[in-house]
């Protein structure tokens, strides 16, 4: 969630588009929403009462926002406990979900599938279903990150991985779901994967993953 201020007497504006909001301002304050109460308006453009210092994430110092676009997949299969079980990567000391950049006009779909396909060192990749998405930040060169991220469940009959040295990713793992929603290390991700839950039982029993 995106913050502009129209003037100092008018209620703050938050924008769920960097674009909209930057078209309006120079400055552009990118705002935790699970701070924010008391939301009113259209899903593009809000208006709420107060916006708490502590909900800025690129206020002190000023960070300009920039929007970065991911792509990635929840690589699921039937476990053997007969629930579905989804690879996590190791990297850079935390559990998470293969994931990376899309390049210039690239599609999201084509995206997620060359990153997860480079990130795990493989080449048969099916995507089976699209799950949403995400938005996170971080701070990067003096820039806020504003990063949205298209998540597709995925399959493969690969039981061996080569973790993507050059991207930082120490292990490749299978994990029963329940166990990855405890070890995923972003609480971004830990929500997703809970709500994709039911999508995912679906999917692997159907496909018989």
């Amino acid at each position: 969630m995106l913050l502009f201020m129209p003037d100092r007497d008018g209620p703050p504006v938050l924008f769920t588009s960097l674009a909209d909001a930057q078209a309006l301002a120079d400055r552009v304050f990118v705002v935790d929403g699970a701070q924010i109460t008391g939301l009113r308006g259209a899903v593009v453009a809000l208006t709420c009462d107060e916006v708490p210092r502590t909900a800025l994430l690129n206020a002190r110092p000023y960070m300009p926002p920039r929007k970065v676009s991911a792509g990635g997949g929840y690589v699921v299969r039937q476990g053997g406990a007969g629930g579905p079980e989804v690879l996590l990567i190791y990297r850079r000391g935390a559990w998470d979900l293969p994931k990376g950049k899309r390049d210039g006009g690239e599609g999201w779909a084509d995206c997620a599938r060359r990153e997860v396909r480079e990130e795990l060192g493989i080449r048969d990749l099916r995507i089976v279903a699209p799950l949403g998405a995400t938005v996170h930040g971080y701070e990067e060169r003096g820039r806020y990150c504003v990063k949205p991220t298209r998540w597709y469940a995925m399959t493969t009959p690969h039981t061996a991985f080569t973790p993507q040295a050059e991207e930082g990713i120490e292990a490749v793992e299978w994990v029963a779901y329940d166990d990855a929603l405890d070890r995923l290390s972003f609480e971004t991700l830990r929500t997703h994967a809970r709500l994709v839950r039911p999508v995912i039982e679906t999917l692997v029993a159907e496909e018989g993953a």
